[in-house]
């Protein structure tokens, strides 16, 4: 049996209403209150408040700190050692920190520096570290194996930040997303916060619909606004899927082509991958009049079929497409954080029926660690490698 956790983002996510809604989901508050009362200062007050959001009963996270706490660490690396040495329970350590990774990494791309000097404002202050490490031990707490998330929603207008007005959605949260189908509303609000995309998109293995499972339990977390269109709620269902290896089916689309160049076939993968498929891949074929051609398959869920469908018809010169339904199986998975020589690298760790089958490093964080020191690639994974076999 694998429990799976499926947020359904109404309204866009943050991470008070994630916290919010895993508590309102039965994460146990005692526990969670604890947890992040070892990365925290004693003054802090973690309170979960009952609220109707367009008649739906739902919790509203208040986190409270007494003025006279320690200031919060800003820059990355004090974050770090924070979390190191709190005494955080080891899944709740690993899981903020790769969710603290993913925000470092995009703040880095968009301010053109690199991760070692990140320096955070908003997420660095005290409550949203209580939110980050808050959410990862309600995740722990309620034993998930699996996230899903639905397509994630963005809002317009602008923000006011430290670094002055932003426009939403906001540039880290945008560098966060890349390659997770999002959609555009009209709704003047950040409904996605940078701390809200750096969660989903580290927890989350995969985007679409509401996979196929026993359910056990609904969480709503509330913001606090209200919106014009929508209840501003984020819903967390927990349910099971009895077999521990498959969650929820996909779309197999493909198209045969034999007049396209390589250089545009491979811009196409790209584009598709940006689009939101889950992955895209060429096979050689030989076809009618002895031609040689490729088979260009996709794999993506039901929310962004339809936009992929159309980016295969406009970025390359197919002129028919295969639409196939499939049901895909794939390992139980976390991401966790390994210090290495190199500096902090995410690992994707694989589970079947709750044993470790599989560890891979993140290549794209292995990649810009060795051009941030100037050593070839192979000789930064080679690093890596030999700091998870001595850690195991």
């Amino acid at each position: 049996m694998t429990r799976v956790l499926f947020l359904d983002l109404i309204s866009g996510i943050s991470g008070d209403m994630t916290l919010a809604a895993l508590l309102h989901a039965g994460a146990r508050h005692d526990y969670v209150r604890k947890q992040v009362a070892l990365a925290t200062p004693d003054r802090l007050d973690l309170g979960l408040v009952p609220v109707f959001v367009n008649g739906i009963a739902a919790s509203r996270l208040t986190v409270r700190v007494d003025a006279a706490s320690a200031h919060p660490p800003h820059d990355h690396a004090a974050i770090v050692a924070l979390l190191d040495a709190s005494g955080l329970d080891a899944p709740v350590r690993d899981t903020a920190k790769a969710i603290f990774l993913t925000l470092a990494t995009a703040e880095a791309a968009v301010h053109g520096c690199d991760v070692g000097s990140v320096h955070f404002h908003e997420v660095g202050a005290w409550d949203s570290i209580a939110d980050i490490v808050g959410t990862a031990a309600a995740l722990h707490d309620l034993r998930i194996d699996t996230v899903v998330a639905s397509r994630i929603p963005l809002g317009r207008g602008f923000v006011e930040t430290r670094h002055g007005t932003m426009p939403v959605p906001a540039p880290a949260t945008v560098e966060i997303l890349k390659g997770v189908p999002v959609c555009g509303t009209d709704v003047e609000a950040e409904l996605t916060t940078p701390t809200g995309a750096a969660i989903v998109k580290t927890l989350a293995a995969s985007f679409g619909p509401m996979p196929d499972m026993e359910l056990e339990r609904v969480g709503w977390g509330a913001g606090h606004r209200t919106l014009p269109d929508r209840p501003n709620v984020l819903r967390a269902v927990l349910g099971l899927v009895r077999d521990a290896a498959a969650v929820g089916g996909e779309w197999l689309v493909e198209t045969n082509i034999d007049d396209c160049s390589p250089e545009v076939l491979a811009h196409a993968q790209e584009a598709l991958l940006a689009a939101g498929a889950l992955d895209v891949w060429l096979t050689p074929v030989q076809m009618k009049k002895g031609r040689p051609g490729v088979v260009l398959s996709l794999l993506c869920d039901e929310t962004s079929r339809e936009i992929l469908v159309r980016q295969v018809f406009c970025q390359t010169t197919a002129i028919g497409i295969r639409e196939t339904r499939v049901q895909r199986r794939r390992l139980s998975r976390r991401t966790v954080v390994l210090d290495t020589s190199i500096g902090p690298i995410p690992f994707k760790v694989a589970m079947l029926d709750g044993r470790v089958v599989n560890r891979k490093p993140e290549f794209e964080a292995v990649r810009r660690a060795a051009e941030a020191r100037g050593m070839p690639v192979k000789d930064a994974m080679a690093l890596v490698l030999a700091a998870l076999e001595q850690s195991q």
